[in-house]
């Protein structure tokens, strides 16, 4: 458990000489948005801990191979949510009727240059407003984003993710 979000890990650990093997699988069901998001990097959490949900979320990893100083394991995981509500500080009301599935991979290469993040069938309502969207990331280096986007949102959450870093 991290907090109150409860986790199951399943895998083995091994020192080897040139560093960690490690076959992990990481899964959570029905907890809320913020469980998974505290798993992730400082730099993404930051982007993605100011929203806060209630609704069905499965979460999945698999973390399978060597890490060491020179060399990453495969990383892939999967986070759902259904029929959820959104909420964020910058939103007057939460968006209801929430739908997403993001997936993330570090790639062939194992690197930041070959991981893709992905949101699919993202749908939700703001109040009336339906908001539907779908958005690709590849390569964490020199990003390049690909954003289908159909709905409003206000101006101050969509300012404040136009500026963002990735790590």
């Amino acid at each position: 458990t991290i907090d109150t979000h409860p986790f199951r890990l399943q895998g083995d650990i091994e020192k080897w000489e040139k560093g960690y093997y490690m076959d992990l699988f990481i899964s959570s069901e029905d907890s809320q948005l913020e469980g998974p998001v505290q798993l992730l990097p400082t730099a993404y959490e930051k982007i993605l801990g100011d929203f806060e949900s209630e609704g069905s979320t499965h979460f999945t990893a698999v973390v399978k191979g060597l890490w060491g100083e020179s060399q990453n394991p495969e990383l892939k995981a999967e986070l759902k949510l259904v029929n959820g509500t959104l909420q964020h500080p910058k939103l007057d009301k939460a968006m209801d009727s929430t739908y997403f599935d993001v997936i993330f991979n570090n790639g062939d290469l194992k690197t930041f240059e070959t991981a893709m993040f992905e949101i699919r069938d993202f749908r939700g309502r703001l109040g009336d407003e339906e908001v539907t969207a779908h958005l690709i990331i590849n390569n964490f280096d020199n990003p390049h984003i690909d954003l289908a986007f159909d709905g409003r949102l206000p101006l101050q959450i969509s300012v404040s993710y136009t500026h963002l870093t990735l790590p």
